[in-house]
Parts: structure tokens; C-alpha cells; sequence
């Protein structure tokens, strides 16, 4: 039988495609016991952890910040998006594990606005995955220069609550940005989802709805604490150009 690969941990986009036989096989292989995760929020942290964040190596500062600086580590969240099965997953995660809920959405109609780029990512894979019709639109970061010269792609429903999106939240300003630009639009912005944190629940102001699925805890961001968590050296699986 020819098995994708068999090592101490095993990659869980590949491994929830497997049959039994590939599972009881790998058991021989290993001599360990193979527990297929299938819960949703684990599979997709696990995801994150193992193919969506790039860590310095150590000693090294190799990634260019927001703020101009140089950080250890960063997200990449659209390996995730774009990967067909935690796109499933994580909208599972949102429409059918009550995240609707932290907002009184599920009481009231409303739309998705994604914040450029991977927020867009993630509303077209909420939209497409609704339960019920939703609207869906983005907002850019800056204005095009030609054309229209629009901020907002799509179709706004101007009398309908708004819940903005975004694939990370690390300072709160683009969030915050976006946000006070779609009030200025005179939209009503009752939330603000990410899929994770880079840092300890920030704030955008006091009466911002914030939910996020992963906190930054959640994840071995850095070299060293990837190595010593899972006993291997971290790979990145982004395009790197």
C-alpha cells in the first residue's frame, strides 16, 4: 500500500482522506495507536500551526513588519483559505458552532464585508457556505486610482447590519480603519471575526463585538517552541516569491 508518508506527526489535510486500510497500515508501520482528529477546530489549528506561519530561524529576525520592524514569526492565512478542506471546516466553524450567535445575528439579517485581502478570502468562502442567503462585499485598503475610484467591490445593502471580516487580527488598525470607514459610508457595523489573533485580544474601542476562533497561545509561533512542542523542524508551506 503506498502510504502518503509516515512520520511522528501526520499532515491532517492528508490524513482525513485516508481509508481505514491506509490508517490500519500506518499503525503497523509506526506500532502506535492513529487517532484520526475530526473535530473542526482542532484540525484547523493544527492546519495554521504546521503550514500557515512562517518562523524566523534562530537568532534571526527575517520578516518585515507592519509597523516597519522586524518580527520572529507571521501569519499566512491564505494557505489555509485556499485549501478546499479548512475552508469546509472553518466555515462549519462559523455557521453551524454558534459564532453567529456572540453577535444576536442569528435573530436578524446581515451581511459579510471582508477587509482586502484575506478577509475577502474568507467571506467568499462564508458566503458559499451560508445556511441562508447573506450578502457579501469588501472594502480596500486604499481607494483605486482609476475608474470609479472605489472603496467598497460588490453589492452593499445599505440598511443591513454589517459583520466585518478578516483572516488575522494583529494591531487593530486596519480593523479599526475599515471599520470607522464603513460607519463614515453610513453602514452599522455590530462586529468584527477573524480567524486568529497575533496578540492578546486587542481592542478596536470599547463598544466593538470582537470574536476570533484562535488566540495567539493557541499556536508554537516561534522556531524554538515549534521544535520543542512537536520534535521536528517547522516547514512552510507558502509560496515564498
Amino acid at each position: 500500500m503506498d502510504l502518503p508518508g509516515v512520520t511522528d506527526w501526520v499532515d491532517p489535510h492528508t490524513m482525513s482522506q485516508w481509508t481505514p486500510e491506509q490508517i490500519a497500515a500506518l499503525e503497523r508501520a509506526t506500532k502506535k495507536p492513529v487517532v484520526v482528529n475530526t473535530d473542526d477546530r482542532e484540525w484547523c489549528r493544527a492546519y495554521i500551526d504546521h503550514h500557515c506561519i512562517y518562523r524566523s530561524p534562530p537568532g534571526e529576525l527575517a520578516i518585515t513588519a507592519q509597523d516597519g520592524g522586524v518580527a520572529a514569526w507571521q501569519f499566512y492565512l491564505p494557505i489555509a483559505i485556499l485549501n478546499q478542506e479548512f475552508a469546509c471546516r472553518i466555515a462549519r466553524l462559523f455557521w453551524i458552532a454558534d459564532e453567529p450567535q456572540w453577535y444576536g445575528l442569528d435573530e436578524m439579517p446581515f451581511q459579510l464585508c471582508g477587509c482586502e485581502s484575506g478577509g475577502s478570502l474568507l467571506v467568499s468562502v462564508l458566503q458559499a457556505t451560508a445556511p441562508k442567503p447573506v450578502n457579501a462585499f469588501m472594502i480596500k485598503k486604499a481607494a483605486k486610482t482609476y475608474g470609479l475610484k472605489n472603496w467598497l467591490e460588490g453589492v452593499v445593502l445599505p440598511d443591513v447590519p454589517v459583520l466585518l471580516v478578516d483572516d488575522v487580527f494583529g494591531s487593530g488598525k486596519t480593523m479599526g480603519r475599515q471599520r470607522e470607514r464603513l460607519i463614515e459610508f453610513g453602514l452599522d457595523v455590530v462586529g468584527c471575526f477573524a480567524i486568529a489573533e497575533c496578540k492578546p485580544h486587542p481592542k478596536l474601542v470599547e463598544d466593538v463585538n470582537f470574536v476570533s476562533l484562535y488566540k495567539p497561545n493557541d499556536f508554537a509561533r516561534l522556531h524554538e517552541e515549534y521544535v520543542r512542542e512537536y520534535g521536528k523542524q517547522p516547514e512552510f508551506h507558502g509560496t515564498v516569491s
